[in-house]
């Protein structure tokens, strides 16, 4: 039986994996969620998560520079787990920023994550992408990852550097790999408009080509797009969901 100190020290240490988690994590971890939110529905998963994985031998060590110890380690795990995801989000907003740059959509309006100007075309995908997160119940999957990390890294157990570091690399390499395949086909389409367009201005001077082929430009690739995009994202979203389920 723990006593109620060695419980409340327990919940924090909890807390602060689960709490870097999501702060890092899409929906969750924007400047959108008031933060008086985030830190409640924290706490309550800590709470939840408690009698699960509270270990009273470990928490009687608990005490002093060894507590601080713990933190550091809980918020450590945590900030991996949270920075897998939050790699995903970014390389997709990476990718739809070089779209809107290679159909021609370049207007800037508020982000999904923060209040940073971004490209229209991904603030627009970004926020799909974070609903059907939730719509999915992808966070569902993300809380599990998070409490299963605790059958391989017990509670105040400093995980080993090359993991993490491994792990980021790995997502890094796989969401980026996944944001070049997405984006090639667009690539592919820009190259070959603008070359038309060229040789078009070579052939007669007259035309100014470039102000003729942004409408063609553009609306080609909003076309292109509306047939991309179910592909695209259920190819984003296999991913992301291979890379937490393996986590």
């Amino acid at each position: 039986m723990l006593e109620l100190d060695e419980f409340a020290t327990g919940v924090i240490l909890i807390l602060c994996r689960i709490g870097t988690t999501l702060m890092l994590s899409p929906g969750f971890g924007t400047a959108r969620v008031p933060a008086r939110v985030r830190l409640y529905l924290a706490l309550a998963l800590s709470l939840a998560a408690a009698p699960s994985v509270l270990d009273g031998g470990t928490l009687k060590t608990a005490q002093g520079g060894l507590l601080l110890g713990f933190v550091m380690a809980e918020c450590i795990v945590g900030a991996v787990i949270g920075l897998v995801v939050r790699i995903y989000i970014a390389a997709l907003e990476f990718m739809m920023s070089a779209v809107s740059n290679y159909i021609g959509l370049n207007g800037l309006s508020g982000g999904v994550e923060h209040d940073e100007p971004a490209p229209t075309l991904a603030t627009m995908i970004t926020l799909s992408a974070t609903l059907l997160i939730l719509l999915l119940d992808f966070h569902h999957v993300l809380i599990k990852t998070v409490l299963d990390s605790y059958g391989r890294i017990p509670l105040g157990v400093m995980a080993e550097p090359e993991f993490g570091l491994r792990l980021l690399a790995q997502t890094l390499n796989i969401s980026f790999t996944i944001s070049l395949q997405v984006t090639g086909p667009f690539i592919v389409y820009a190259i070959l408009v603008n070359v038309l367009f060229g040789i078009l201005g070579k052939l007669i001077p007259q035309v100014p080509s470039y102000f003729v082929s942004i409408p063609f430009l553009l609306m080609g690739g909003l076309f292109f797009l509306y047939l991309m995009v179910p592909e695209m994202l259920q190819i984003y979203f296999d991913a992301f969901n291979t890379t937490l389920t393996n986590l």
